[in-house]
């Protein structure tokens, strides 16, 4: 049987937040019930095969450093067994189509778009073009720990003035 991709935006209830938690920590992805619990409020989407969960998109509101706008960054996690399966474009197609379009139906969208951080290497080697024609992610620049930044923007998504970002603080200058 192929992997079912179901979408679950907004709508995780307490029977599926607890599978999510045990289905993070069986696969290493997190260590803390607690905080994959937290994480599963944030699920876009799941992956079930034969009924069994094996995959999970993740999304949250954060201001984009590298754009100075917000954005959904998106995370997603397949399990081993699954990784074999070509889900890593349509998940984040699915994904992002969800988020959209509740995103959509807002009088007023939180976000810009989606953005993901690329940080499986083989991965960013081996979808290394700038414009992703399978999902329409575009290359936006690399992240803080030189991971590939990939956006795409909802329709009609409109920029706000740059949002002001927090200064790192300096490190003290040494004694000479």
């Amino acid at each position: 049987m192929a992997v079912e991709i179901i979408p679950v935006w907004k709508r995780v209830d307490p029977e599926l937040q607890a599978e999510l938690a045990r289905y993070w920590i069986d696969n290493g992805a997190m260590r803390e019930e607690a905080r994959a619990a937290e994480r599963a409020r944030q699920v876009a989407c799941i992956a079930r095969k034969d009924g069994k969960l094996v995959g999970a998109t993740t999304a949250y509101p954060k201001v984009s450093g590298l754009l100075r706008q917000p954005m959904y960054f998106l995370r997603m996690h397949i399990a081993q067994p699954a990784r074999n399966e070509a889900l890593s474009i349509p998940f984040l197609k699915a994904s992002f189509d969800e988020i959209e379009r509740q995103e959509l139906e807002k009088e007023k969208p939180m976000c810009l778009g989606v953005m993901i951080l690329l940080q499986n290497e083989r991965l960013a080697q081996h979808y290394n073009e700038a414009y992703w024609w399978q999902s329409q992610f575009v290359f936006a620049g690399f992240g803080e720990k030189d991971q590939q930044a990939r956006v795409r923007f909802f329709k009609g998504a409109k920029l706000g003035p740059p949002m002001t970002m927090p200064r790192k603080a300096k490190a003290p200058a040494s004694a000479a």
